[in-house]
């Protein structure tokens, strides 16, 4: 993939302001207190909360419910669960390797939710119900999110109008995932950052993030893009220089105009910081695993990074895709590792994509003293811990 096709599907920053705002639109928030909420089941079987101002069902979502576990001290997890299908615990489809559904939910499960959240919410010995709080609604008739008077939200379209200012105009939005609720987003800043390499060339990117519901916190480190598959990674040793703010204030309102010039600083500390981060990924392609069986490394990965079966078999994918890219002899190191992590993002959704880019920073420091112990700790892997880990991936690696 060229840079000339990434930069013709990208958007200025502008345009994803006007997106942004249009999407906006749709929000309704409601600084209201539980008393003018009831949790009810509709005529079409589903838990909702009835806005008694307005008359209106609407559905949670689940960062919604979570929410509401949370204020009300319920398990999020039952919480959950109520809404979702019953799996089998051992049998799996045979194509998609996933668990077999024994049945749907239906309005039996939707009264009993409704039931637990009102004995632990909407009790006025259990929680306050005349303090205000934030309600955030949207007009396709969904409750997004139930947040204490607390929460600090920090407007998404503020944080953009802020970075094209810091960012300057060769910038481009290559990613923009989420909503307007929550915002994913990867900011290309231009091609004086550019690197060339034998397999495409990297750039500089910034990774914004926020949410105006509690989903994320404000964020931006610095990434790096590999054009010929648009990957990222997140952060590498000098990650503890990126802005990471809480949505919490004691008195007021959040402090904006200190936010911003923290954002401001921050942008100046991470510029210099890209070729350390680009050298530090380059020299992954020095660690070569040997003879160990990739199955192995692919399970000792697993095992130090908690991956599921799933995941690492997407990352396995991944890296088959990368032995195209770099060919047999050099895909068997740190650097097509690395890349397979990110390459599987794009598969995921924005958190998915972001805990991968995480996870590629995180490879991307390391040492010979590091990779050296993670090789012998995979070549100690006896075969069941290697099935127990990457499953099928044993017989054809």
């Amino acid at each position: 993939m060229s840079l000339d096709h990434i930069l013709e599907t990208s958007h200025t920053l502008d345009q994803t302001i006007d997106e942004l705002a249009i999407e906006q639109k749709s929000i309704n928030d409601f600084l209201s207190p539980l008393k003018q909420w009831e949790p009810t089941v509709n005529t079409d079987g589903e838990f909702v909360m009835k806005n008694l101002e307005d008359g209106r069902d609407y559905l949670p979502t689940d960062h919604a419910l979570i929410c509401m576990g949370r204020m009300a001290g319920m398990s999020t997890g039952v919480v959950r669960s109520l809404r979702e299908p019953k799996l089998h615990v051992t049998k799996k489809d045979r194509e998609t390797n996933e668990p077999l559904e024994l049945w749907q939910r239906d309005s039996r499960d939707a009264e009993v939710l409704r039931d637990y959240i009102n004995i632990h919410m909407f009790q006025h010995d259990r929680l306050d119900q005349d303090k205000p709080r934030l309600f955030r609604t949207w007009d396709d008739g969904t409750l997004r999110a139930v947040l204490s008077n607390q929460y600090a939200s920090v407007n998404n379209r503020w944080y953009l109008q802020v970075l094209k200012d810091v960012v300057g105009a060769d910038a481009k939005v290559l990613r923009s995932r989420g909503n307007a609720d929550t915002m994913y987003i990867d900011i290309y800043l231009g091609e004086s950052y550019n690197v060339d390499t034998d397999d495409g060339g990297l750039g500089a990117m910034l990774h914004i993030g926020n949410s105006e519901i509690g989903e994320r916190r404000v964020i931006m480190t610095p990434s790096i893009l590999r054009m010929i598959c648009t990957n990222g990674l997140i952060g590498w040793d000098q990650i503890g220089d990126a802005i990471s703010t809480v949505h919490r204030r004691k008195e007021g309102n959040i402090d904006l105009e200190k936010l911003e010039v923290d954002i401001r600083e921050t942008y100046t500390r991470v510029v210099p910081t890209f070729a350390d981060g680009m050298h530090a990924m380059l020299g992954l392609k020095a660690y070569g695993v040997g003879d160990i069986p990739l199955a192995n490394v692919f399970a000792q990965m697993a095992i130090d990074h908690h991956l599921s079966k799933g995941q690492v078999g997407g990352v396995w994918e991944s890296w088959c895709a990368e032995v195209d890219v770099l060919g047999p002899e050099n895909s068997k190191n740190a650097y097509a590792l690395q890349n397979a992590v990110t390459r599987y993002g794009h598969r995921l959704d924005a958190k998915g994509q972001y805990d991968m880019d995480v996870l590629g920073g995180q490879l991307t420091q390391q040492t010979d003293v590091g990779w050296t112990r993670f090789l012998g700790r995979a070549s100690n892997l006896d075969d069941k811990n290697v099935e127990r880990r990457v499953g099928k991936l044993v017989s054809v690696v």
